[in-house]
């Protein structure tokens, strides 16, 4: 799981490549599939037990910061 690490962060640095845009955007659609492909391979390899744990992380993470994913809950009213 943790090999996706650098990918991600290889997607900061795309940006800067002297390619056309559209060079850009496969090679950063490449990087997120092969970050994704990679960090779904770990926790697959890591276990049942290590996914459990990573979705309650982000649970808990979404619980803490009042991400609902209703837009009503994250804008509130000034009064």
């Amino acid at each position: 799981m943790m090999g996706s690490l650098p990918l991600w962060l290889g997607l900061l640095g795309v940006p800067f490549l002297p390619l056309t845009v559209a060079s850009r955007g496969v090679v950063a659609t490449g990087l997120v599939v092969l970050a994704e492909v990679a960090f779904w391979g770990g926790a697959f390899l890591a276990g049942p037990e290590a996914v459990k744990r990573t979705r309650s992380w982000w649970r808990r993470l979404a619980s803490d910061t009042g991400s609902s994913g209703d837009p009503k809950s994250v804008t509130r009213d000034p009064e």
